[in-house]
Formats: structure tokens, sequence, C-alpha cells
């Protein structure tokens, strides 16, 4: 059993860091097949811990909640909060920001102007975020 310390990085849901780290270890066993030992040792972490999709669920609603975005409404606002953003209104643009951590934000557009804005919206929430 390997136990890890978060050190002093607040965690936004419940083991947030383990799993973020499990996720992390599944991609990169997946991008490189031929480290062996790597794999082996790396795949018997995976078996013995429990990989929780919280994360994967998430990003996944930010998807399909952002695809055709074309303007916020209290729903869309709704559905945001409900997974940790905060969101800001500004003159032009909205801040999202996860947990109202400045250093986990992203600009949003007020009114979306092409037909994947909102999918390229959605990438760059999940990659900045999740």
């Amino acid at each position: 059993m390997i136990n890890l310390d978060n050190g002093s990085v607040e965690e936004f849901y419940k083991d947030e860091a383990k799993m973020m780290v499990l996720d992390i270890l599944e991609e990169y066993v997946k991008a490189h097949p031929n480290e062996l030992r790597r794999r082996d040792i790396i795949n018997g972490i995976l078996k013995a811990n429990k990989l929780d999709k919280t994360s994967a669920e998430i990003k996944s609603k930010v998807k399909n909640l952002l695809q055709g975005y074309s303007m916020m409404n209290a729903s869309m606002q709704s559905d945001l909060e409900s997974i940790g953003c905060t969101v800001m209104p500004g003159k032009k643009h909205y801040k999202i920001r996860l947990h109202g951590d400045n250093r986990y934000q992203v600009a949003m557009a007020k009114t979306g102007s092409d037909r994947r804005g909102g999918l390229n919206l959605a990438s760059e929430i999940n990659k900045i975020m999740f």
C-alpha cells in the first residue's frame, strides 16, 4: 500500500488527489506500453486502488453542458455551480473559477460566436480544472 500526502493542496471533493494521481497513472500506462516493469507496477497499484470516476463524470457533464453554447442561462449557471464552479459576470465575458480559486479560471464569452466554441471551452475547463 502506498500512501501519498497531499501536502498543502486542498481537495475540492473527496479523494480528489488520489483519483487524479490514479488517472495520471492510467494515462501513463496507455502512453508507454513498452515500459514493462513500470506498467506492471502501475497496473498493480491501479488494481489495488478503486478508480472512482468522479473526475471523468464531471468532465463529461461539462462537455454535455457546453455543447452548442450560445449564451449563459440560469440553468447552465446552476449546473456549473453544482460541479464546483463559480460564475462571475464581467462586461463581455464571464469568469469561471473552480471553487472561487483564481488559479483555476477560464474566461467564457457572454455570447458564443462559433459552433465549436462550447466544445473548445469545455476542453479548456476540463484541462485546467479537472
